[in-house]
């Protein structure tokens, strides 16, 4: 309905401008300022919390491979170790809920995450 397009176009947003800051500060290697990814870990909805963090973790190589190709060794790999980590914090979050329906969910979130991971690890 109307208001689920608009809380999902607001939630684009909003996700998108934190990605970008984060990259922001990734490429002005800010290795002092933690990457906070709190607000993805609050989201209710886990299908949108999955691909909010699939956008991320594709800007991330994207940022690596642009990154390396370039000689900045230091920032592509903090990337793909920024990467690597969300997703297995992500699948550690939702892990800690205990249900039938849950844990038939969480188990697809990991094998999601572990072929994200895989991809990283080839391109890497």
């Amino acid at each position: 309905t109307f208001r689920n397009n608009l809380d999902a176009a607001i939630w684009n947003m909003q996700s998108e401008c934190e990605i970008q800051k984060i990259m922001s500060l990734l490429k002005g290697r800010c290795q002092n300022i933690s990457v906070d990814l709190q607000w993805l870990m609050e989201v209710e909805d886990r299908e949108l919390a999955l691909e909010t963090l699939l956008r991320f973790v594709n800007e991330l190589e994207r940022v690596a491979r642009e990154e390396v190709s370039q000689r900045n060794y230091d920032i592509g790999g903090r990337a793909l170790m920024l990467a690597s980590a969300n997703l297995a914090d992500f699948v550690d979050h939702y892990e800690i809920e205990s249900s039938e329906i849950q844990e038939k969910m969480t188990i697809e979130l990991r094998e999601r995450c572990k072929t994200l991971l895989d991809k990283l690890k080839i391109s890497s």
